[in-house]
């Protein structure tokens, strides 16, 4: 059986996370699970950390936009997505 192969991304949006959000907190971060489809597209997303459960949406629906190079199954990836305003 092979392992899984690395995945190569073709679009990787980033996060819009809201102004006022990142002025008030300054920096924060969300970690992202998510599964690649044999077509390259995401889905099954899962936060598994957060800085602040305000940042969640904005991480999801980045994520959930990006594209990988198709796959030939269903891979697991995570990724951790934030801003540093210091």
């Amino acid at each position: 059986m092979d392992g899984p192969v690395a995945l190569v991304p073709i679009a990787q949006p980033e996060p819009q996370f809201p102004a006022a959000v990142m002025r008030a907190l300054r920096r924060g971060a969300v970690q992202v699970r998510f599964s690649v489809l044999a077509d390259g597209s995401v889905a099954d997303l899962e936060v598994l950390h957060t800085s602040n459960p305000r940042l969640n949406a904005a991480a999801l629906a980045a994520v959930g936009q990006w594209r990988f190079q198709p796959v030939t199954r269903v891979q697991t990836g995570a990724v951790e997505v934030g801003f540093n305003l210091d």
